[in-house]
């Protein structure tokens, strides 16, 4: 469930609410407020408003000024680089994470071969988080204090597979198939240990699997794209590569 208002626009009396399933939801009005009880968690960003006047006549809120809704950015530091410290060589800097890094280095060759070092969490030459990647698949893996812990697999599934869907396509649409997957078991070995269970969704030609071993303090976020494995048997890349 999730509640949605604001305040009603100049004119307007009432408010209408669609969800993700299309439906429309009369809102709740008291003076200039209104607020929505719509039956699905909050996915799919801000839902479709319909305002209206005391006689039924759509009320249109004014446009929100550039100021008010502008270009959003993220400014992220590198830190400072001493000439001769980094050749920026990318196989280079590679090696340099996978050398130092704090966490295991996860990749299975069925996912494509020799992948690239993506995101690092943390000091590139002691990564507390590390991105694998090779095309549309990436392998996070994240310990200690590198992120956010994964609390519950099945809403963190859902909220990766939404933010991936939404980056290249509706955010709406992304909801409604973030809402929709169905959770299914995926099998799963992490370098040669025993037989892991990752949880795994898949929508809009997008599959997800994530696993925590809260003990060991240890995530592990898995995106891609088209047919989704049958299995992952998942290796150290730092003692391959070594």
């Amino acid at each position: 469930m999730t509640v949605v208002g604001g305040v009603l626009p100049d004119g307007a009396v009432s408010a209408r609410v669609q969800d993700l399933h299309d439906a429309w939801h009369d809102a709740t009005v008291a003076g200039e407020l209104w607020a929505c009880l719509l039956p699905h968690g909050a996915r799919g960003g801000l839902p479709p408003v319909v305002f209206a006047d005391a006689e039924g006549e759509e009320v249109r809120p004014a446009s929100p000024t550039e100021s008010d809704h502008g270009e959003s950015w993220v400014s992220v530091s590198l830190g400072e680089i001493e000439d001769g410290d980094w050749d920026f060589n990318p196989a280079g800097w590679d090696a340099r994470v996978l050398r130092g890094a704090k966490v295991p280095v996860l990749w299975d060759d069925a996912l494509g071969a020799d992948p690239d070092v993506g995101q690092v969490g943390g000091d590139e030459d002691a990564a507390l988080s590390v991105e694998l990647r090779r095309g549309d698949t990436a392998v996070d893996v994240t310990g200690g204090e590198g992120g956010f812990p994964i609390h519950d697999p099945e809403r963190e599934a859902r909220d990766l597979l939404e933010r991936t869907l939404s980056s290249s396509g509706d955010a709406r649409t992304a909801g409604r198939a973030a809402l929709e997957a169905v959770a299914a078991a995926l099998p799963a070995t992490i370098h040669g240990g025993p037989e892991q269970s990752f949880l795994m969704l898949s929508g809009g030609g997008v599959w997800i699997a994530v696993w925590t071993d809260r003990r060991g303090r240890l995530d592990v976020r898995i995106r891609g794209t088209g047919t989704p494995p049958a299995r992952l048997d998942l290796t150290d890349r730092r003692s391959r590569d070594a």
